[in-house]
């Protein structure tokens, strides 16, 4: 994502019409579908618990989720360790998909920087709320 426009800027530039707001922050468009990263066996050694967690956590729209901080740190925090582990896996699995390498490689990069801003919020706020809506 370009580092001089807001990922409501950028969404809009690319036709996206929702944004995760986390903590009074917007998140990069991509993590409307972070739970691909941890579902479908892209990932090893993802807990069940985790990816239902991310699967949960997209299911915002217009409804405003919330859950500790530390549990938030948890989940996002291993998800984002397996990616960044494993992030060549990752991409080679998305193609696999069908999808092109530049739309893989712009969606991992969102779910990185989406995780490490969520996890860093997560550490500030014993409580985070987080809801998916229109830009």
């Amino acid at each position: 994502m370009a580092s001089n426009c807001s990922p409501s800027e950028y969404a809009r530039s690319h036709e996206w019409e929702f944004v995760i707001r986390f903590c009074d922050h917007d998140l990069p468009p991509a993590m409307c579908y972070v739970d691909v990263a941890a579902m479908y066996g892209y990932l090893p050694d993802i807990p069940d618990e985790t990816g239902e967690w991310m699967w949960a956590f997209t299911i915002c729209k217009g409804r405003e989720r919330t859950a500790t901080g530390q549990e938030v740190q948890t989940h996002c925090g291993l998800l984002l360790d397996l990616m960044n582990a494993n992030y060549q896996d990752l991409v080679n699995a998305l193609l696999r998909t069908g999808r092109d390498r530049e739309e893989v490689e712009r969606a991992c990069a969102q779910w990185q920087d989406g995780l490490t801003k969520v996890v860093s919020l997560a550490r500030a706020h014993e409580t985070c709320t987080w809801i998916e809506g229109e830009i």
